[in-house]
C-alpha cells in the first residue's frame, strides 16, 4: 500500500532531484514498475491508484516540478527485471524508481538505484537485503521489511510446542517456492533460538 511514509519518500526523491542543474521547468520522469498482470496485479494497481490521487492533490507537481508518469508492467517476472529497469532508465527517461510487490523482483531496482545513484521508492516488497545489507541514501522503503512480522512470531515459537511445530511444517514447505518466505523463515528461526537458545522449528530447509 501506497501511504503518507512513501509519499514522503517521493517527496525527498523530488527534493534530491530538484538541484540546481535541474531547475529548470522540465518535468520529474518517475517510472512505476509494477504488477499489472498476474497474481499481484491488485496490489499493482492500488499503489498506482493511491498515487495518483496524491498527485492529483499536489496538482500534478512534487519538489516544486512536474511530475509525468511512466508505467511499466513487471508482471512479477525476477528474469525480466533488469530489461524491465533498463527500459525504465534508458529509454524512458526515469528520474525516480517506484517498485515494486515481488521480492525478486525488486533486487534488480536496488542494484540499478545503487549503481546509478537514481532514487528508489519501494512500496511493497519486503526483501530484507533491499533496506539491509544492499542499503543506500537513495533507496526509500515505505513498506514492511520481511523481518518485521517474522522476528516476532519466532519469539512466539521459542516455547517450541506441537503448535509451533505444525507452523514450523507449513513454513518450511513455502520457504521453498517463496524467496519471502526464505528470507522470513530465517529471522523467525534466528530470533527463536535468540530467546530460547535453540534452534526454531521454523527454520529453512
Amino acid at each position: 500500500m501506497l501511504t503518507r511514509r512513501c509519499v514522503g519518500g517521493l517527496a525527498a526523491a523530488a527534493i534530491i532531484l530538484a538541484r540546481p542543474a535541474l531547475a529548470q521547468a522540465a518535468p520529474l520522469r518517475i517510472g512505476l514498475m509494477l504488477p499489472y498482470s498476474g497474481t499481484f496485479a491488485q496490489l499493482g494497481e492500488n499503489i498506482t491508484t493511491a498515487f495518483e490521487l496524491h498527485l492529483a492533490e499536489r496538482g500534478g507537481r512534487l519538489g516544486g516540478r512536474a511530475v509525468t508518469v511512466i508505467k511499466l508492467d513487471d508482471g512479477s517476472d525476477p528474469a525480466a527485471a533488469p530489461q524491465n529497469v533498463n527500459r525504465l532508465l534508458n529509454r524512458d527517461k526515469a528520474d525516480v524508481l517506484v517498485g515494486t510487490v515481488h521480492s525478486g523482483v525488486v533486487m534488480a531496482l536496488v542494484q540499478a538505484a545503487r549503481d546509478k545513484g537514481v532514487p528508489l521508492v519501494i512500496p511493497n516488497a519486503g526483501n530484507v537485503a533491499a533496506s539491509r545489507e544492499l542499503c543506500s541514501e537513495n533507496v526509500f522503503r515505505t513498506s514492511f521489511s520481511n523481518w518485521q512480522p517474522a522476528y516476532g512470531v519466532g519469539k512466539a515459537l521459542a516455547g517450541d510446542g506441537g503448535e509451533a511445530r505444525r507452523l514450523g511444517d507449513v513454513g518450511t514447505a513455502c520457504c521453498r517456492c517463496s524467496r519471502a518466505w526464505l528470507s522470513a523463515s530465517a529471522t523467525t528461526a534466528a530470533s527463536s533460538r535468540a530467546a530460547s537458545g535453540r534452534w526454531s522449528p521454523l527454520a529453512a530447509p
